[in-house]
């Protein structure tokens, strides 16, 4: 893509699957978790390394689940348990 930055790139794309996957009824776990699994993860030592990646990884995650909301579907509880877990 020429004009466009790898960065750039990564957060169109991710939020692009986020989005996706909102759309999808029910959306396939194995997507869903590759999600998350692109958001930062804890270390054994307790520590969340938040890099520009894991950043557009959270704000996709957002994406995800307020879309999730506002279609009224309400299998969200994977987010939530993201989210309060913070894993």
């Amino acid at each position: 893509m020429a004009g466009v930055s790898s960065k750039e790139f990564y957060f169109n794309a991710v939020q692009l699957l986020a989005r996706s996957l909102a759309s999808l009824r029910p959306a396939p776990w194995e997507k869903v978790n590759h999600l998350l699994n692109m958001c930062p993860q804890e270390s054994a030592q307790g520590i969340f390394k938040f890099d520009q990646r894991g950043q557009d990884a959270v704000f996709a995650l957002g994406i995800f689940f307020c879309n999730l909301i506002s279609s009224e579907f309400f299998d969200v509880f994977l987010v939530v348990y993201y989210i309060s877990n913070g894993q």
